[in-house]
């Protein structure tokens, strides 16, 4: 019996050793990220008059800068889906990193319905987005 313990840990770290390896390149592979909001329950009109929902088809229009300024997307389209009483959108895929969003949109073809205020400016409460993946 001993015999075979001994033999069984010689194979267990026989297979341990030869799969930790040190010189195995470390690959990051992209993230998926999703966006989601919902409409102020707290705010009796929603920021708009109207329909309680988004229209059929509308989309977030998104424009994204990494931690340099780069832009990454530039008034990039995603789809927007109705999701528990708020909003989620399709997923997009970025690398690690730091990103900043310089344009959040709700549009219905070419009519805005919502816009994020830009940072500095007098609307902008929060002082901007950002985000880390």
């Amino acid at each position: 019996m001993k015999v075979n313990v001994s033999l069984l840990l010689t194979a267990v770290l026989a297979v341990f050793l030869q799969s930790c390896t040190e010189n195995e390149p470390h690959q990051e592979k992209p993230e998926q990220v999703q966006f989601s909001f919902s409409l102020d329950e707290n705010d009796p009109s929603n920021g708009r008059s109207g329909a309680d929902e988004f229209p059929a088809g509308a989309e977030l229009i998104l424009t994204i800068t990494d931690n340099s300024g780069k832009p990454v997307l530039t008034n990039h389209r995603i789809g927007i889906m109705n999701f528990g009483g708020g909003y989620i959108t399709e997923p997009l895929e970025f690398d690690l990193g730091r990103y900043n969003v310089t344009d959040f949109l709700i549009a219905s073809g070419s009519e805005i319905l919502y816009a994020v205020p830009k940072k500095n400016t007098p609307l902008c409460a929060s002082g901007g987005a950002s985000a880390a993946v």
